[in-house]
């Protein structure tokens, strides 16, 4: 690079930090969610690593991809602050644009490509609340590992080093394994690259298909998964009308990411997606055949519509956070044919960043969100509670335990929607030795939390005639907003222990 290229790299790099620092500290949310990390370090700085049997992941499990880089740090600083999180979803925000900043400078050797940095660090409010591409348990970060093997895969077209390839594929696999979104965002696409170049273009030699081939029976062998054993993920296929329905879910949500117009409304997100798109068919390389880096680009952006169009899940607001990969992908081939060919091109993309930048400033930021757990947490000491049960969402539970450091502790249960009784057989994102008999009996005055919200206890009729069914009349019954607690001075899973064996005794 040129002294002036140069200078205008450290510009991009040093904008989009400071755009990734503001972006996240207005939307970052210490969640149960985002308490996945520091929670499962807690149990195995208590109990040590053997624990890790005892842990319900979920499909995107996380064990290859975020557990090593958070439990170094954990391990380094002593603790699991927030704040530990809060740079970590900084640090991903920002090297996620600096990835796809360097995708098109290992195209173009065009220094202009770092303009990406502050691009994509600004990311419009519903990108950041909807798309969640700065949580640090999302597919972005997934996305993450994605565009760096994207990358590797454009350096080893120069180099054809094994090592490379090696190292390319063994962050396919455990980034597979800790999230299977990136099958269908990255591996098959490389994987239908290597044929392409092989047979279509006829640049690599067979022995190239080697090391994707065998990434390719480990994976869906699920080797790893089995020796580990975490849950495999299953793709089902939808009815004909959940294919149409997702697929303009897919058009919603990549137009709410890439919002030209600011405003959060459904047929400006529609038209906005619209545009974005033929601004990137007319951007693909299009000669006799397509290059192998477009076709590489095109299969990624295939790969997870198709996968989700298909799928049997159903579309939501939240789908958006499917598509981080089309975001980052599709915008850095039409900023690469902009300054190329058509300097035109680059109107619409400053205007996309300017209003990624205007619906943070405008829009109501995440943190200004009532902190369910923050509350819980005054009003447990204000009542002496320090244990109990109650709903993953509606108690925000690991974030509670997380944040009081682990002084008030809420297990998350499930509550039979026929019944009302506790389920104490757990749940994702929780460990079985909670609910094994002799966990609570440290705590002789216990609660249960219940509330309708959303998953749980929708009918709340049932929930409290069932508690009360389940465990008898509680000691004291308290209110915290539309939560109601029920006290017990007793051990719940030593009543129903006691209960148990008296039936099995009779």
């Amino acid at each position: 690079m040129k002294n002036k290229e140069l200078i205008l790299t450290v510009i991009c790099l040093l904008t989009g930090m400071a755009a990734s620092i503001w972006v996240v500290n207005l939307n970052f949310l210490a969640d149960s969610d985002v308490a996945n990390s520091p929670t499962v370090w807690h149990e195995i700085t208590q109990h040590g690593w053997s624990v890790m049997r005892n842990w319900r992941p979920t499909i995107d499990n996380w064990y290859f991809s975020a557990y090593p880089i958070h439990f170094l740090l954990f391990e380094l600083t002593g603790g699991t602050s927030p704040e530990i999180l809060r740079w970590l979803s900084i640090a991903q925000l920002f090297l996620c644009a600096v990835l796809a900043a360097m995708i098109c400078y290992e195209r173009s050797n065009n220094s202009l490509s770092f303009l990406l940095v502050p691009f994509f660090c600004g990311l419009s409010h519903y990108a950041q609340v909807s798309g969640y591409v700065a949580h640090p348990f999302s597919h972005n970060l997934t996305n993450l590992y994605g565009l760096l093997c994207v990358y590797l895969y454009l350096v080893n077209l120069r180099h054809r080093s094994l090592l490379i390839d090696v190292v390319l594929y063994l962050l396919v696999i455990a980034a597979s394994v800790s999230d299977p979104w990136l099958l269908a965002a990255f591996y098959l696409p490389l994987l239908l690259v290597n044929f392409y170049e092989i047979f279509g273009l006829k640049i690599r030699p067979f022995k190239g298909l080697v090391a994707p081939v065998l990434t390719g029976i480990v994976l869906f062998t699920h080797s790893v998964e089995r020796i580990f054993h975490l849950p495999v993920a299953h793709f089902s296929l939808g009815s004909p009308q959940q294919m149409i329905d997702n697929a303009r879910w897919l058009l919603y949500g990549l137009g709410g990411m890439l919002n030209l117009f600011v405003a959060e409304r459904d047929s400006l997100f529609m038209i906005s997606a619209a545009i974005v798109l033929v601004l990137y068919l007319s951007s693909i390389n299009k000669p006799s055949r397509i290059n192998n880096v477009d076709f590489l680009i095109l299969m990624s952006v295939f790969g997870i519509s198709f996968a989700f169009i298909l799928s049997s899940t159903p579309g939501a607001y939240v789908s958006a956070r499917f598509f981080v990969n089309i975001v980052y992908l599709i915008i850095s081939v039409i900023f690469l044919h902009a300054v190329s060919h058509r300097k035109i091109m680059l109107v619409p993309l400053l205007i996309l960043m300017i209003s990624g930048y205007a619906s943070n400033f405008i829009q109501t930021p995440l943190r200004d969100s009532p902190s369910t757990s923050s509350d819980i947490i005054a009003f447990m000491q204000a009542h002496n509670l320090d244990y109990g049960y109650g709903p993953y969402w509606g108690t925000d539970a690991l974030a509670t335990g997380w944040r009081s450091d682990w002084h008030q502790i809420i297990r998350p249960v499930t509550f039979d929607t026929s019944t009302g009784f506790i389920n104490f057989t757990g749940r994702p994102q929780t460990f079985d030795n909670w609910y094994q008999f002799g966990a609570d009996k440290a705590w002789k005055r216990q609660f249960v939390a219940i509330y309708n919200d959303g998953e749980q206890c929708r009918d709340i009729t049932i929930c409290l005639a069932g508690v009360k069914k389940q465990f008898g009349q509680p000691d004291e019954t308290l209110r915290f907003r539309d939560t109601t607690f029920y006290i017990y001075n007793k051990s719940l899973i030593g009543e129903l222990s006691a209960i148990n064996l008296q039936n099995r005794v009779h």
